[in-house]
């Protein structure tokens, strides 16, 4: 069983338990965020691109995550990731944080690297770079020391 089936299977039982009827999931191409809740139009979409760099724990927890502002919209007509949001995350079974720790999550790799000069840290991009970026461990504003060297990722 792939990891999506895992999610598709979990999303049937979480979407029975919270009363989700006329909710949909999705999977996207999106390489920015593991996950996404879509209230007005009532669906869920995860990444596929993360889905494929990360083990079933983290992918639920982000099902957990959007399900959790699913929750929070059918209650109070909204959904953010204050106390109230954070709260309902704790029941549904996830962890009650804006954003997965990067740490805990492997990131999809890019069509473009770029590499500080000075700490050589890697930048992944996913898309063609059209503008100068410097590194940001090495200085919190653009800083032309530290431009990164972008290049294609070599597949």
């Amino acid at each position: 069983m792939t990891t999506q089936d895992q999610i598709i299977s979990e999303w049937q039982f979480q979407k029975q338990k919270w009363g989700l009827s006329g909710w949909k999931i999705n999977f996207s191409n999106r390489k920015r965020n593991l996950g996404h809740c879509n209230c007005t139009k009532k669906f869920i979409s995860i990444s596929n691109a993360f889905l494929k760099t990360n083990s079933y724990t983290v992918m639920k927890d982000t099902l957990l995550h959007e399900i959790a502002h699913a929750v929070q919209y059918i209650q109070t007509g909204f959904s953010n990731h204050g106390r109230e949001w954070q709260d309902i995350a704790k029941k549904v079974g996830c962890s009650p944080k804006r954003c997965a720790e990067k740490e805990e999550v492997n990131f999809p790799s890019g069509s473009y690297i770029g590499t500080c000069p000075e700490c050589g840290k890697q930048t992944h991009f996913y898309r063609e770079v059209r503008r100068v970026y410097s590194c940001n461990v090495c200085s919190k504003k653009f800083d032309p020391r530290y431009k990164l060297k972008i290049v294609p990722a070599i597949r």
